[in-house]
C-alpha cells in the first residue's frame, strides 16, 4: 500500500495547476488578491512545513512547502501588476496578527505539537477570511479554478501523507485546514457568480417586459385618439342632420354619411 503515499505528490500537482491559474490571472485577466490573506497564508504554511519537518513527517513538510511556494509567487505577481486589495480594516489586520502570533507561538513552543497545529489551522482559517468577504462581494474579481484546484489537492494531501506519516494532526493539519478552506471559497465564488448571473438575466427579461407593456399602453393610447376623433365626428354629423330641415336631399346625403361612419 506504499502507492498511496504519492497520493500527495498528485495533489501537489494539482495545487500547482490551480497556482498556475491564479497566477495568470492576476497578470492578464484582472483577478484581485486579498493581500492580507496569502500573506498570512504564506507565514501559516512556513510554520506548518517547520513543525510537519520538526517531526519527521516529509511528506507534509513538502506539501506546506509546496503551498507556501504558491503563497509568495501570487504575492510576487501582485507586486509586479500593483494588483490585489491591500490590507485594510480590523479584519486585515486581526488576519495578519493572528499568523504572526501563530509563528512566534511555535517559535517559542517548539515541543507543543499538537497546540502548535491547532493555532496554525486557526490562523490559516482567519487568513481566509478577507478573502471570503472579498469573494462575496465581488466574486467576478476572484480565480476559482485556483480554490477548486486546492480543495481537491488538499483532499489527495490529507490522504497521501495520513498513508505515508500516519493520519495524526500534527502532519495533515496543513492539507486538512486548506481542504476546508478552499472547498468553502469555491462555494462562495461560484455561488455568487450564478446569483449573480441569475440577477442579470431577470433585469433583462424585466426590463424587456416593461418594453413589451410600454409598447402596448401607446399601441392603446393611439388608438383611444382615433376611437375619440371618429366619436367627434359622428357627433357633428349627428348634430348638422338635426340641423336641416326634414326630408331635403341635402339631409339624406348626411344620413348616408352618417350611416357610413357609424359603420365603420
Amino acid at each position: 500500500m506504499f502507492w498511496i503515499a504519492y497520493i500527495a505528490w498528485l495533489g501537489a500537482a494539482v495545487s500547482l495547476y490551480g497556482t498556475a491559474r491564479y497566477f495568470i490571472g492576476v497578470l492578464k485577466d484582472g483577478t484581485q488578491p486579498r493581500l492580507a490573506s496569502w500573506v498570512a497564508w504564506l507565514i501559516a504554511n512556513l510554520v506548518m512545513m517547520c513543525m510537519a519537518l520538526s517531526h519527521g513527517a516529509r511528506g507534509a513538510a513538502i506539501f506546506d512547502g509546496l503551498s507556501a511556494l504558491g503563497n509568495a509567487s501570487i504575492l510576487v505577481a501582485a507586486a509586479v501588476r500593483r494588483a490585489g486589495q491591500k490590507p485594510s480594516g480590523g479584519m486585515d489586520w486581526t488576519c495578519l496578527v493572528v499568523a504572526g502570533g501563530c509563528s512566534l507561538v511555535n517559535a517559542s513552543f517548539p515541543h507543543m505539537a499538537m497546540v502548535g497545529a491547532a493555532i496554525a489551522m486557526f490562523a490559516n482559517l482567519v487568513a481566509t477570511l478577507p478573502t471570503m468577504v472579498h469573494a462575496w462581494q465581488e466574486p467576478s474579481a476572484e480565480t476559482w479554478q485556483l480554490f477548486a484546484a486546492n480543495a481537491c489537492a488538499s483532499l489527495l494531501g490529507v490522504i497521501g501523507v495520513g498513508a505515508g506519516g500516519g493520519f495524526k494532526l500534527t502532519t495533515i493539519a496543513g492539507p486538512l485546514v486548506a481542504m476546508i478552506g478552499n472547498t468553502m471559497l469555491t462555494a462562495i465564488v461560484l455561488g455568487r457568480r450564478y446569483r449573480h448571473e441569475i440577477s442579470s438575466e431577470l433585469a433583462m427579461i424585466q426590463a424587456e417586459v416593461a418594453e413589451e407593456v410600454a409598447g402596448i399602453e401607446e399601441g392603446v393610447a393611439d388608438l383611444g385618439e382615433v376611437l375619440s376623433d371618429e366619436l367627434n365626428a359622428v357627433v357633428a354629423t349627428v348634430a348638422e342632420v338635426a340641423a336641416d330641415p326634414v326630408g331635403t336631399r341635402p339631409t339624406r346625403r348626411k344620413m348616408a354619411l352618417l350611416g357610413s361612419r357609424a359603420g365603420m
